[in-house]
């Protein structure tokens, strides 16, 4: 047999192979543009049997589970095309691009479990994605990867249409520990909407810490309440006191809603002010708020004084109380009495 004669076979050979590969993944395309994602997957599996190791038909795996949404066992099928395959793979960096928004929202939510910093670049496009389902996945992506590099996008996305993705923006913000977002997340605090102000409140309060703390300082002399509280809670959690005056009064007015009443009563813990115990036996006793109540039970076992002994008693014995706050009161109790019995010097 002549080597053109071989030349020709094997050629014949590649050309089979190529029109096989492209007909299962003309098949794979057809079914799920009818969103038959088993039956997709069921060819895919077959074809791998016989070629384990085929790079178009893994990432065509990969490819229909983000479109049939299933991220773990799309998170399964890269981790595994990876290690035995192809270290380098830019499947899903790919499919960040795709047309297909589930493909893109579920490309984000794999790569945030995956955490390679070379999807950073990408993800951060994907937080001006037209689509706000995208740019919420993408945000929270690069909340998980902590990459400072994402700090100017997830700025600018504080002033996203979407109150959803204001509010991912800020938390993001917070994860990654930019600082030098604080006057931004402070100006967040006047967001029209509260899940925002939450959000912003909270990653200021994260934010808190070293140098930055003068800056919050600065803002005790704010004309706005909630930024003079959340500037209060943030020196408090770091032990600076200066803003305790004002979470006394702020608890004793009922200043805000009671998320922002149960971070005073945690932040009065922080400082341990035993003269704001008389206000927290008060809200620990008949505060119309649970948590917050709960908060109070909590802050007196945790500053021990005997005057707290008659409150957590009827708190105890209340049958019309809840089980949980009865349960909060028994605990302070037990810890009231632990520490004043065995005061430590």
């Amino acid at each position: 047999m002549s080597r053109f004669f071989l030349f020709l076979v094997v050629l014949a050979l590649a050309g089979c192979g190529n029109a096989k590969e492209k007909k299962i993944i003309s098949d794979v395309e057809t079914l799920m543009k009818f969103h038959e994602y088993s039956k997709a997957m069921m060819v895919l599996k077959e074809a791998l049997q016989t070629e384990p190791k085929n790079k178009k038909f893994l990432r065509y795996r990969i490819l229909v589970l983000l479109k049939a949404e299933q991220p773990d066992l799309a998170y399964a099928a890269y981790r595994q095309m990876k290690e035995k395959i192809s270290s380098g793979d830019d499947v899903l960096l790919k499919a960040l691009e795709n047309e297909d928004v589930a493909i893109r929202v579920t490309a984000a939510q794999v790569l945030s479990v995956a955490k390679e910093p070379e999807s950073v670049p990408a993800l951060i496009k994907r937080v001006s994605d037209s689509d706000e389902t995208v740019r919420r996945a993408a945000i929270n992506a690069l909340r998980e990867l902590k990459d400072w590099r994402a700090t100017e996008a997830l700025l600018k996305a504080l002033k996203d249409e979407s109150w959803f993705v204001r509010g991912e923006a800020a938390q993001a913000l917070s994860a990654i520990g930019a600082t030098e977002a604080l006057p931004a997340l402070f100006e967040a605090l006047h967001d029209s909407d509260a899940y925002v102000k939450q959000a912003a409140g909270a990653a200021l309060i994260a934010l808190a810490n070293g140098d930055s703390l003068e800056i919050f300082s600065q803002q005790l002399s704010h004309d706005d309440w909630e930024t003079k509280l959340i500037a209060a809670i943030a020196l408090a959690k770091n032990g600076n006191d200066r803003g305790k005056t004002f979470l006394i009064r702020a608890l004793e007015e009922s200043q805000g809603d009671a998320w922002h009443r149960r971070l005073c009563v945690e932040a009065l813990i922080d400082l341990k002010a035993s003269e704001a115990l008389p206000l927290l036996q008060k809200i620990a006793e008949g505060d119309k708020d649970s948590q917050v109540r709960l908060a109070a039970i909590t802050a007196l076992g945790l500053m021990p004084d005997a005057s707290s002994f008659a409150v957590l008693d009827r708190i105890r014995k209340n049958p019309q109380i809840s089980p949980a706050v009865r349960a909060h009161a028994e605990e302070a109790l037990r810890l009231i009495d632990a520490t004043l019995r065995n005061p430590i010097y």
